[in-house]
């Protein structure tokens, strides 16, 4: 049985597990105590010592599916992940074109809470003239403290100078709840309030009270294929009509038996309803990332 010993007593363990809940577990029924960073304890009383259960009829042991908050958190231990990919395109002659860009993630997941940081960094030049000049830097906090429901808090700032964005801040806080926890499959969502501030070059501002909205998908589908999808709807309350709504989606091929390196394909999108001056609502990307 695989989960995280929440009591102990000198006769029960009591083990909380995501596929049964709690259970109580007599002490001489357990041989084995296996920690997570490899440790063995074993009971001072054996199995083969133990009295005969007086029920009629004993169980047949049953093997769980372990899994993922339960193999990442039974000991309570941080867990950190770090993840960086680039993106480099040139083309010189008939057109002269430049293209860069960076993004740096890193994840800290523990028992019950997850912080995420994240960058990005993309630049591009047309035959000598800027066409992309954006730096994008976040970080969001996940708590879980009830079965799955908790509560997120988030920070995102976005510089663009070629569309004359000085500065873009999003700060939000909400709910947020796991639909599914397990290795092969993590979904999760969030809703809450937020504060948009916008200041450009021309130095027009604006700032107003919204909402958060936002879903994101981490799925196995097999061995060596996987997918990610992160989504988010930033609408004013005072005008549901204007609104932010970001997603980024691909899927990652491992390029070695440990998926230490993979390559990505996706699609990034920002859709703004209400853009400021003569720009374009709607910013497109496609990508190819080694990871």
């Amino acid at each position: 049985l695989t989960g995280y010993v929440v009591a102990l007593d000198g006769e029960h363990y009591v083990l909380d597990t995501v596929y049964a809940g709690q259970l109580k577990i007599l002490r001489s029924h357990v041989e084995t105590v296996e920690t997570g960073d490899g440790r063995s304890i074993k009971e001072n009383r054996s199995v083969a010592a133990a009295k005969p259960s007086k029920s009629p009829k004993a169980q047949k042991p049953v093997r769980a599916k372990q899994s993922r908050s339960v193999a990442s958190t039974a000991t309570g231990a941080s867990k950190w992940k770090f993840e960086g990919g680039l993106n480099l395109t040139g083309k010189s002659g008939n057109t002269d074109r430049f293209d860069l860009a960076v993004n740096l993630k890193a994840e800290l997941e523990r028992q019950h809470d997850r912080f995420d940081f994240y960058s990005r960094y993309a630049y591009g030049a047309n035959r000598g003239m800027e066409a992309i000049d954006e730096l994008i830097i976040g970080s969001r906090y996940t708590n879980f403290y009830f079965d799955g429901a908790g509560f997120f808090a988030r920070e995102e700032l976005e510089f663009d100078k070629f569309e004359g964005l000085g500065l873009r801040s999003t700060t939000a806080a909400g709910l947020s709840y796991q639909f599914r926890n397990e290795k092969a499959l993590r979904i999760e969502a969030r809703s809450g309030f937020s504060y948009r501030y916008e200041s450009y070059l021309e130095a027009d501002k604006e700032d107003f009270p919204g909402m958060d909205v936002g879903l994101d998908i981490q799925w196995e589908i097999w061995e060596r294929l996987r997918f990610k999808g992160s989504y988010t709807f930033v609408p004013s309350v005072e005008n549901l009509g204007d609104y932010i709504f970001e997603q980024d989606s691909g899927f990652s091929l491992p390029l070695d038996n440990k998926a230490f390196w993979s390559i990505r394909f996706g699609v990034a999108t920002q859709f703004n309803s209400m853009p400021e001056g003569r720009r374009e609502k709607l910013d497109l990307r496609y990508y190819t990332q080694l990871r």
